[in-house]
């Protein structure tokens, strides 16, 4: 494919015209190192570094250049959807929040409280800026910390639902559900592999892409 990125940028502007104004060819990370040194990451149409759009009802800011993969995970789409129609008055944490996906949709949802949670410091700058676009940034707390230390510190009933983004380093504390209490929900989603090995768990509610 990336061989022929100019051709698919071609079919893109003549069938959407006017409809798409920016097209940027990411694949440098995954291509053979001996071919990917002689290429860049270029754009192919435009020069916009970022993009605020709307998925649903939510705004988002996305940088798509030094983000992950596309710099949103849009896969996830409808299980951010889902969680919006059950989160009204829950209070709610969001792990490996990245840039608050699912945070903005429970704030839209009417959730009570909500709070994202990931390392990465660049994430968490641009998860604020998507938490301005909603009427309610006051419920919203921002930590920058690693996961499994914060779980080890907080009582296992603070949160009615928690959202995992389910990556290698917390599969294992996710299927145990040792730091959880038996009323919390817990919603999980992946971009990467099914989620498995859960049977044994007393996860109440388990959603995965």
């Amino acid at each position: 494919m990336h061989l022929l990125r100019k051709q698919i940028a071609s079919a893109l502007t003549t069938n959407l015209k006017e409809t798409i104004n920016t097209i940027y060819a990411k694949s440098g990370n995954t291509l053979p190192r001996d071919y990917a040194a002689n290429h860049q990451d270029e754009f192919l149409l435009g020069d916009a570094e970022g993009v605020e759009v709307i998925e649903h009802d939510s705004r988002f800011i996305i940088d798509f250049i030094n983000g992950q993969k596309t710099g949103f995970f849009i896969d996830q789409r409808e299980n951010r959807n889902l969680l919006q129609r059950y989160i009204k008055d829950k209070t709610v944490l969001n792990l490996f929040s990245y840039t608050g996906g699912f945070s903005i949709y429970a704030l839209n949802g009417g959730a009570a409280a909500v709070t994202s949670i990931d390392v990465s410091q660049r994430a968490m700058d641009t998860c604020q800026q998507n938490v301005a676009f909603t009427e309610s940034e006051e419920l919203h707390t921002s930590l920058t910390v690693d996961v499994n230390k914060y779980l080890g510190e907080i009582e296992s009933d603070k949160y009615d639902v928690i959202v995992v983004c389910l990556r290698t380093e917390i599969k294992a504390l996710a299927a145990t559900g040792e730091f959880l209490s038996p009323r919390v929900a817990m919603t999980i989603g992946t971009c990467s592999g099914h989620a498995t090995g859960f049977s044994s768990t007393r996860l109440p509610a388990i959603s995965s892409s």
